[in-house]
C-alpha cells in the first residue's frame, strides 16, 4: 500500500511543464559534462581520505 501511494504521489516526467523539462534537461547536460570521479571503484573515496577522515 505504501509503495502504491508513493508511486501515485510522485510526479511523472510527463507531468512536467515545458519550462520544467527544459530545466531538467539543462541540469542533466551539466551533470554529464562533469568529469568522472576517479574513485578506484570505491564510492567512499570522494567523501573520505586515506585515513578515513572526511574530505
Amino acid at each position: 500500500m505504501r509503495d502504491a501511494l508513493a508511486r501515485a504521489e510522485r510526479p511523472s516526467i510527463s507531468d512536467l511543464t515545458p519550462d520544467q523539462q527544459a530545466k531538467v534537461d539543462r541540469m542533466l547536460a551539466r551533470m554529464k559534462a562533469l568529469p568522472p570521479l576517479d574513485d578506484g571503484g570505491n564510492p567512499d573515496a570522494a567523501l573520505y581520505d586515506e585515513h578515513g577522515l572526511p574530505r
